[in-house]
């Protein structure tokens, strides 16, 4: 079973991460209509739970950034139009992006910004279950 997404912020409150508050659902919508991307239920519960961590370059102790929700579909625009870009990993090496499949969930990939994108996560749980059980498993190759 995974992590539900209430559990994630949970664990970086304890980590003492400053966590953006959840935006109201219309916000989230019209966010990602801005961006011409769907929107499943698994991330609109992500972002309605917490939209981002404070500033862009904040990580928590495995090296992951959740961008804030505003500063994530700036960076989405040079995307294909299936990936809706979320945060980062080690550094900065490379970009989570949310890829939508069905109105319930969203799969998530991984590139190095060349467009090469690596299936990471078959939904938005297995991808934080992944990250807090066996981050090394979302490092790419």
């Amino acid at each position: 079973m995974g992590l539900e997404i209430k559990q994630i912020v949970e664990v970086w409150t304890a980590e003492k991460i400053d966590l953006r508050a959840g935006a109201d659902i219309s916000t989230v919508q019209a966010i990602f209509q801005s961006v011409d991307r769907a929107l499943s239920a698994d991330v609109l519960a992500l972002y309605m739970t917490s939209s981002g961590m404070k500033t862009m370059g904040d990580e928590d102790s495995r090296s992951f950034s959740f961008w804030p929700l505003e500063d994530a579909a700036k960076s989405t625009m040079v995307l294909p139009n299936s990936y809706f870009a979320f945060g980062d990993g080690i550094l900065s090496s490379h970009r989570y992006s949310f890829h939508f499949e069905n109105p319930l969930q969203s799969s998530v990939y991984g590139d190095y910004s060349d467009g090469k994108f690596i299936k990471l996560a078959d939904n938005v749980e297995h991808f934080f279950t992944l990250l807090i059980e066996n981050p090394g498993q979302l490092w790419l190759p």
